[in-house]
């Protein structure tokens, strides 16, 4: 609105103003292109933070069941070598055994006592972890009876990987936003089309007494293309083209990245799995040992260095079938997480994100 003072007349005026692009060589349809692929670039990078955050709550899940696993074989152990001390003490009073024998006890406690203290100590930090990561104490924590369900083979999994992986689909949604900067940058160089209007209406009161004011309307197309800006198209251009370029070679990368990760977390849940079943016969087979060693040594043709080598391979099968039973729940996990399964969505629970 326009105000001029004359005197004691006063003028007034009122006018609109339209313009809209009509065609633009492509510009404004790549720049909403290349905004819908960076929207969906941030949902697969939200995605990939839900994986890495659920893949954190089972590794502090399980380290904190491992570790309390273990204590309780450490604590039975110590248990169990005080209670063998003590008798071996009592033979060596009464002349049975030698003091190598109360030597060789006491050792084996002390180490035992000494391995108790450091489970201890791991068991507070998982607890820590626990609390850091899902954000309340640990308490009353079952263990999972069932892994999820996995791809039947490594190249099915490679192949949902390709297709499902976060870090796949970020890198694919990247390489089109550039797509679309790129085009749009050669846009900006290529002709405009818009269509304008205005139309504006000036009030005088001297002409409003004799029945006059004055109104104009304008309208018309208009064509607009650079022609000199001092070489910032062509740079805006080539600077696209070479992110463009990057965004692919980024594409073949995270392919390789997304391989080798399911690879790897394959083997490695074949590795647990093994080990698992190794573990549970060398347990077996260690307590039938033990037994006959605890025989044997009645009978006077076993030491009691027999006896407490006997004892701590069974406690070494025990403790290597818990850590295999964690690293292979665990490397399941990873899979999922490498095929980008690992969400509350596929895994039919229910995810909120609290400030």
């Amino acid at each position: 609105e326009e105000i001029s003072l004359v005197g004691k007349h006063r003028n007034d005026s009122w006018g609109l103003n339209a313009k809209m692009d009509v065609f633009t060589s492509g510009k404004n349809f790549s720049d909403l292109m290349k905004t819908r692929a960076d929207i969906r670039a941030q949902r697969q990078s939200l995605i990939a933070t839900e994986q890495q955050t659920l893949l954190g709550a089972v590794t502090a899940y399980l380290g904190v069941l491992r570790d309390e696993a273990v204590l309780s074989l450490r604590e039975k152990n110590v248990e169990v070598l005080t209670r063998q001390y003590a008798s071996v003490s009592d033979q060596f009073e009464v002349g049975i055994v030698s003091r190598t024998d109360i030597a060789q006890s006491e050792s084996r406690l002390e180490l035992a006592q000494a391995r108790m203290i450091r489970q201890q100590a791991s068991l507070a930090s998982s607890r820590a972890t626990y609390l850091e990561v899902i954000g309340v104490d640990p308490e009353n924590l079952e263990a999972p009876e069932t892994l999820p369900e996995l791809p039947g083979s490594l190249e099915e999994a490679i192949d949902i990987a390709m297709r499902q992986s976060p870090s796949m689909m970020l890198a694919r949604e990247n390489s089109r936003s550039a797509d679309y900067a790129s085009i749009s940058a050669v846009s900006g160089s290529l002709p405009k089309v818009s269509l304008f209007g205005t139309y504006s209406i000036t009030e005088d009161p001297n002409r409003l007494k004799q029945g006059i004011e004055e109104e104009m309307t304008n309208f018309g197309i208009e064509v607009t293309m650079p022609i000199f800006t001092g070489g910032k198209s062509y740079a805006a251009v080539r600077a696209s083209q070479h992110v463009k370029n990057t965004t692919r070679m980024l594409v073949h990368a995270a392919q390789d990245s997304v391989e080798r990760e399911v690879t790897v977390s394959w083997y490695n849940f074949t590795a647990a799995t093994g080990e698992i079943e190794a573990s549970t016969k060398q347990i077996k087979a260690s307590e039938i040992a033990l037994d006959g060693v605890k025989q044997e040594r009645e009978l006077g043709i076993r030491s009691i260095l027999d006896l407490l080598n006997a004892e701590n391979e069974l406690l070494d099968a025990r403790v290597a079938l818990i850590e295999a039973e964690r690293n292979q729940i665990i490397a399941a996990y990873s899979l999922l997480a490498s095929i980008g399964r690992l969400t509350g969505e596929q895994l039919g629970i229910a995810v909120s994100y609290k400030r």
